[in-house]
């Protein structure tokens, strides 16, 4: 069996330096990884140990790391984004310092028309995937916060 593949990363990911998943650093002192397979460059890239590592190596994980959006409520309106772009897009936002609950944030910051993604999505198991990725980031286990 070959490498997994990994497609739709960001540039530090790509170049192994985040995780695929949750996109912490490892440039951390104290960060632990393990490859995971390579991106779409050729680059070897890497997952932080437990959680990360166990969706990882879930069978399709590279190819299930998106979230199909509709704009304007419309199927023509169709897009994805990364998970790790819309939990980046997310923790940029005005909308994750709010005190709510997280899954109240995160549903007020993607359909806001002020905000990069302004959408509607049926995709539950990438949402929940995207609720997953933000909590884990939230309480310092990668990239992101809520």
């Amino acid at each position: 069996m070959g490498e997994q593949r990994w497609r739709g990363l960001g540039p530090v990911q790509t170049d192994g330096l985040e995780c695929v998943v949750c996109a912490a650093s490892f440039r951390r002192p104290g960060s632990v990884s393990e490859p995971v397979g390579r991106s779409d460059t050729g680059s070897q890239v890497f997952a932080c140990q437990g959680r990360c590592l166990a969706v990882a190596r879930a069978p399709g994980a590279p190819d299930a790391r998106r979230l199909t959006f509709w704009r304007d409520n419309r199927r023509d309106g169709e897009f994805s984004l990364p998970l790790t772009e819309v939990a980046a897009l997310f923790a940029a936002s005005p909308w994750a310092e709010v005190a709510w609950r997280l899954d109240r944030k995160l549903r007020a910051f993607l359909t806001d028309p002020e905000c990069a993604v302004s959408a509607v999505w049926d995709d539950h198991a990438g949402y929940a995937a995207l609720v997953e990725l933000v909590g884990t980031a939230g309480r310092g286990e990668g990239a992101g916060g809520t």
